[in-house]
């Protein structure tokens, strides 16, 4: 994105946003949108010193309004008070005669028969899914119907209210209509650059890189895409170009946004600079101690640290604030199952989803759990909800990449591990992976490309090399040689003993430098042999031919050379062939 590219560069005039922010904060509130209300009035809490003019246009006098003004005016009262009680027919209902005069009641109405249909799917749920019923779709279809047909029909929709907009494509996205979603989303955002709620359900159909790119010359040139391109860029997996987005937010008036400290946080975590990312929640906590947004995230991190002691204390804390908020349910779910407890852990992420089925984490946290109790096809439906959910999840992929590859399906594994790949292209750990996958399917190349490629990337499990010199064998001698190599002197520095692996080792370098005529490294890595068992009566025997080499007018017995080799293997320097 050219223009978010060169935000460092770009001037952000803070009184101007404040004064949208506060504009659209009034909006959200009015049409009941409350999580776009509250992430507007997070932001706008982050600009606190910035000073705002008062609007010369206001009166303290009371305005007379026609009858009709007041009866619309006391309709919304009370629709508004129905609908904040979750009365969502009610609402409806009332809102229902005044839907061609009043764009207000008109978006009340219809987000209200939205909200009744997805508030009787979660009632009606006998088991965990996210598979919609055929006739909470027809609802949505029919309701579909019912807003288009509240606008004249000369009216393109395109010109229709933003808010409208931003519904139908809510409602298309539920009906799997994904591009129709997007030219609705798009539209709404065009019309209004300032619904954040717009930008987020855009971000959903956002499926990876290419499709980012291909939207980016239509986004509008506002203040907002900058926020959009940082959680677009988190949720791609881009997370050096997120850092960038979030630091130079900062530098540009929002250095006190909990929001974008948050997102900092985030991004740590995903380029395993966990310790940042700790000190940054630590922080925000300090800053907003009973804040429990994205405070399940932060549980992950002290998980996979182990600290169970700190994740004893975030758990104690989230359930003292709130024990019915789904990261509550999460955080308290990842102490039960650094415990051990795996099937308490699995309840806490059940209770997660009853409370909200298309929280992301909850579906694969619990996958992970069914994973642990060896129970694959549990784990399978966990993963394949959390896709469902959001297909930028690599978590998801891969989990099912690894549960395929324990039923021994390759070719699946294969496929999932592609998608999680796509999703996280310098994942080292992903490569090595699709190399195991692709060598199961007996395909070496492909399997030897993934692991240099995991090499390139750091080779974080330290796997990647040996993998890669098994692989070579039949394809080059002369890079598994090398790989070996690179392996054998790898263990050494890290003084680490995989006495199994090293033994195989030594001896293919001892038969490679043979073959070579390269006799003074055969015999010292078939010399090294004998430390091993499994490779032992193999390097004695190449060790015979080695002597005999050495001495060619002497016949030794084996037994000879075997008695010499144990005399070798007693001293402390290596005797060199003459």
């Amino acid at each position: 994105m050219q223009s978010i590219n060169l935000i460092s560069q770009t001037h952000i005039d803070v009184k101007e946003v404040k004064r949208q922010i506060v504009s659209e904060h009034e909006s959200c509130c009015k049409r009941g949108l409350n999580k776009s209300a509250k992430w507007l009035a997070e932001l706008n809490f982050a600009l606190i010193d910035v000073p705002l003019e008062k609007d010369s246009t206001s009166s303290s006098g009371t305005t007379s309004k026609s009858k009709e003004e007041l009866v619309i005016h006391d309709t919304f009262l009370f629709c508004k008070s129905l609908f904040d009680d979750a009365e969502y027919q009610r609402c409806a209902y009332f809102a229902e005669d005044h839907t061609q005069q009043n764009s207000l009641l008109r978006f009340l109405r219809f987000y209200s028969l939205f909200l009744d249909v997805e508030k009787k799917r979660l009632e009606s749920l006998s088991e965990l899914t996210v598979v919609s019923d055929p006739k909470q779709t027809e609802q949505l279809g029919e309701l579909v119907h019912e807003v288009l047909g509240s606008y004249d029909e000369n009216v393109l929709p395109a010109d229709f209210d933003a808010y409208d907009l931003y519904l139908l494509g809510m409602i298309s996205r539920r009906l799997g209509d994904n591009d129709v979603a997007i030219d609705y989303l798009m539209a709404a955002i065009k019309n209004n650059n300032f619904i954040w709620g717009a930008w987020l359900e855009l971000s959903f159909l956002i499926v990876d890189r290419k499709k980012l790119s291909l939207l980016e010359a239509k986004l509008p040139n506002c203040w907002m895409r900058y926020f959009f391109a940082g959680h677009m860029y988190l949720e791609l997996h881009m997370n050096e170009k997120a850092l960038k987005i979030y630091f130079a937010l900062q530098k540009a008036g929002f250095h006190k946004s909990l929001y974008v400290q948050s997102q900092i946080a985030i991004a740590y975590h995903n380029v395993q600079r966990v310790d940042e990312a700790i000190e940054t929640f630590d922080h925000l906590s300090e800053e907003d101690p009973f804040r429990l947004d994205d405070m399940d995230l932060y549980s992950n991190m002290l998980y996979v640290k182990g600290e169970k002691y700190y994740l004893q204390v975030l758990a104690n804390k989230a359930v003292e604030i709130d024990k019915y908020r789904v990261e509550t349910c999460c955080i308290v779910g990842n102490l039960h199952s650094l415990k051990r407890e795996h099937h308490k852990a699995i309840d806490y992420f059940e209770r997660a989803l009853r409370l909200n089925p298309y929280y992301l984490s909850a579906w694969t946290l619990m996958g992970h759990e069914f994973m642990e109790l060896k129970n694959s096809n549990a784990a399978i439906q966990c993963y394949r909800e959390a896709v469902e959910v959001n297909r930028h999840d690599y978590r998801a992929w891969n989990g099912l990449g690894q549960t395929y590859d324990i039923l021994k399906m390759p070719a699946y594994s294969l496929y999932y591990y592609s998608q999680a790949h796509r999703l996280r292209p310098n994942d080292s750990r992903l490569l090595t992976a699709l190399g195991e996958s692709y060598e199961k399917l007996e395909k070496p190349q492909y399997a030897a490309k993934c692991y240099e490629r995991a090499r390139q990337l750091g080779d974080v499990e330290g796997l990647a090399i040996l993998k890669l010199a098994k692989m070579q064998k039949s394809i080059s001698p002369e890079k598994s040689a090398k790989a070996y190599l690179e392996y054998l002197q790898e263990m050494e520095a890290q003084n680490v003993a995989d006495r199994d692996e090293q033994g195989k080792a030594h001896i293919y370098l001892a038969n490679y430098d043979f073959v070579r005529k390269d006799y003074d490294n055969a015999y010292k890595h078939a010399f090294k042999c004998l430390e091993f068992p499994e490779v032992k009566d193999e390097a004695k025997v190449l060790l015979v031919k080695l002597a005999q080499i050495r001495n060619p007018n002497v016949s030794n017995t084996s037994a000879d050379v075997a008695s010499d080799i144990m005399d070798f293997s007693n001293e402390e320097e290596l005797p060199d062939i003459k």
